[in-house]
């Protein structure tokens, strides 16, 4: 995902699942790298965060109209 702003809602994985969560802050690294934190709902219900690079992000899509 080549650009990335905060409350784009994206997908990633952690071990072999796939989650949603909702973009909070990107910061741009001196090395280049774009990194992204993410919150996200737990399968227990807790909001968690993680962080990822944004080249591993893929944008969710809504089917809604």
């Amino acid at each position: 995902m080549q650009h990335c702003k905060r409350g784009d809602r994206v997908y990633f994985t952690i071990g072999q699942n796939q989650e949603e969560g909702v973009v909070e802050t990107v910061e741009y690294r001196d090395d280049g790298t774009v990194m992204a934190t993410i919150r996200f709902d737990k399968k227990d219900g807790a909001v968690s965060h993680i962080n990822r690079n944004v080249d591993k992000l893929e944008p969710a899509v809504s089917d809604a109209i």
